[in-house]
């Protein structure tokens, strides 16, 4: 890429760093102003979205790039404030923020999630246990931008129990995502690509085995480091 093609996609703010101060100016102001005993227990922060892990630039500003946090609750404060304080928040939050627009129609800035009810719908993990039979519904790509993703505040410290608790595979789950990327390098790598494809000479047979044989090889680093692959 030439410098001035790296210049266009350079971008002068991250999304994160948008929501960051989105939150910290803003949002928990409001909160301690408007709701000074629960935002002592709250957790912020951005979960999902490629800008969480710094894959933004001026091509790629969507999944919900710009001025949003997500708020976590326990169950108990989400059944006594959940739907009432996303409406208040949301109806209270500037648009644009810093020449930013709220994302959305209509637009939102915050979601407000049950910590428990939220991670068993994003990971389908339903308990933060270590026990495999717990993990039969684990969705991979989410465990991953849990892991990974930005947590603001966390004053209750459950969210990050439960970061903890997910923070990598059980041993025996482990091994076998290992094993099977292992059985996606070799077979798209020595047995279709070497044997087959490279000898008949099938420019688009070669590219897609070529590229599932990157996958398992990328997916195979992250997982020899106890990480997930997103």
């Amino acid at each position: 890429m030439s410098d001035s093609q790296d210049h266009r996609l350079s971008i002068p703010v991250r999304g994160l760093e948008v929501s960051r101060d989105f939150f910290f100016e803003w949002g928990l102001p409001l909160l301690e102003a408007e709701y000074p005993d629960l935002s002592r227990r709250i957790a912020a922060g951005r979960i999902s979205g490629s800008d969480v892990l710094g894959g933004d630039d001026v091509i790629s500003q969507d999944h919900h790039w710009g001025p949003h946090f997500d708020l976590f609750l326990s169950e108990a404060d989400h059944a006594a404030f959940g739907l009432h304080l996303a409406d208040a928040v949301n109806s209270a939050a500037p648009n644009p923020w810093k020449g930013h627009r709220l994302i959305g129609d209509p637009p939102t800035g915050v979601n407000v999630h049950a910590i428990p009810a939220w991670i068993e719908s994003w990971t389908g993990v339903a308990k933060p246990s270590r026990q495999a039979r717990h993990w039969t519904r684990a969705n991979e790509s989410q465990l991953y931008f849990l892991r990974h993703g930005a947590v603001f505040v966390d004053r209750s410290g459950e969210l990050s129990s439960w970061r903890l608790a997910l923070h990598e595979y059980p041993e025996a789950l482990l091994r076998r995502r290992i094993s099977e990327e292992i059985f996606r390098v070799w077979h798209h790598g020595e047995y279709n690509f070497v044997r087959r494809m490279a000898r008949r000479c099938d420019p688009v047979a070669i590219a897609v085995c070529l590229g599932e044989f990157l996958t398992g090889v990328m997916r195979l680093v992250l997982l020899l480091e106890r990480d997930f692959t997103p």
